[in-house]
């Protein structure tokens, strides 16, 4: 025992020693074989896809908005940076609405709530009826046969009649008969109209 003793006086110390960079590598190893530990998924704001919100932007014009003249072709498009041709002025322009071609006396509509701010005889677009909407848009519709069924001041509902097709506009008179259509939002102009004529590209079913 007592030899023991001395062994173990003159080796303890060094079999201490490798004890513990056993216990100290085999920690090491079991941390740097462990797999890798995989944190929870923490839920993320979902971002809809950007034809989802086009097309609930479209549902809400849709709603908001009603196209002007029932049934009607669609003439000429807006276009302020590609000049059209003019039969009548015989020259390129640009031309700054939308023409719905039918046929004379044909009921034109209100394309959404708001007051009429103006009748009047223009010397280029002809009868003309302007009406003013909340959010700042003004809709015009020119062109008309007649100065129309409202009055400066009066309000209106989407889909109310407040005049009727003509050729009354001296700038487009070799023109068939139509509406031309004008919508501004705060000087600008508003394709308000544009998800209730095109779908995929293509005329509505209701612009035949």
């Amino acid at each position: 025992m007592k030899k023991l003793r001395v062994i173990w006086k003159g080796i303890g110390f060094y079999v201490s020693l490798a004890v513990v960079l056993c216990l100290v590598g085999g920690a090491a190893y079991m941390i740097r074989t462990r797999p890798p530990r995989v944190p929870g998924q923490r839920p993320m704001a979902s971002v809809a896809p950007e034809n989802t919100i086009a097309d609930a932007a479209a549902a809400v014009t849709i709603e908001m908005y009603c196209l002007p003249v029932e049934g009607a072709e669609l003439l000429n498009g807006y276009s302020a940076t590609e000049p059209v041709w003019s039969k009548t002025l015989m020259q390129w322009h640009i031309h700054r609405g939308i023409d719905f071609a039918a046929p004379a006396g044909e009921v034109v509509m209100a394309v959404a709530d708001g007051t009429v701010a103006k009748v009047a005889k223009d010397p280029l677009l002809g009868h003309v009826i302007e009406i003013s909407h909340a959010g700042g848009l003004v809709t015009r519709y020119a062109s008309l046969l007649t100065p129309g069924l409202v009055k400066p001041g009066e309000r209106v509902k989407k889909g109310r009649p407040i005049g009727a097709v003509g050729s009354s506009a001296a700038s487009e008179a070799m023109d068939a008969p139509h509406l031309h259509f004008e919508a501004y939002r705060d000087g600008e102009w508003a394709e308000i109209l544009e998800p209730l004529i095109y779908v995929d590209n293509r005329p509505a079913d209701m612009i035949e």
